[in-house]
């Protein structure tokens, strides 16, 4: 009994811990996903000044590296809250192999 007790509680600390992730995680997923648009922003703008002369392909080079790394961010934020799901669903008991 004191077995069981043990595992459910576990089980909820799990469950609570990756609830508690996952809004930090949300929270990260939109401010990476305001910063790609907002880079995209900035490339659209360096390469319509570049187009008329006003910037060099240096600024536009920069831009461009911006939003990658940007990109990058955003694809890391979504594996960390595909990652939480994971955990989120094992806390839960998913996955788990029905008793024989």
């Amino acid at each position: 009994m004191a077995q069981y007790e043990k595992a459910v509680q576990v089980a909820f600390r799990e469950a609570a811990d990756a609830l508690a992730v996952q809004a930090t995680i949300d929270d990260r997923l939109g401010a990476q996903q305001r910063l790609v648009a907002s880079a995209s922003d900035s490339v659209r703008l360096s390469k319509a000044r570049n187009d008329a002369g006003l910037d060099s392909g240096l600024t536009l080079l920069d831009a461009q590296r911006t939003l990658y790394g940007a990109q990058q961010g955003l694809i890391g934020a979504r594996l960390a809250r595909a990652g939480n799901l994971v955990t989120l669903y094992k806390a839960l008991g998913g996955g788990a192999s029905p008793a024989t």
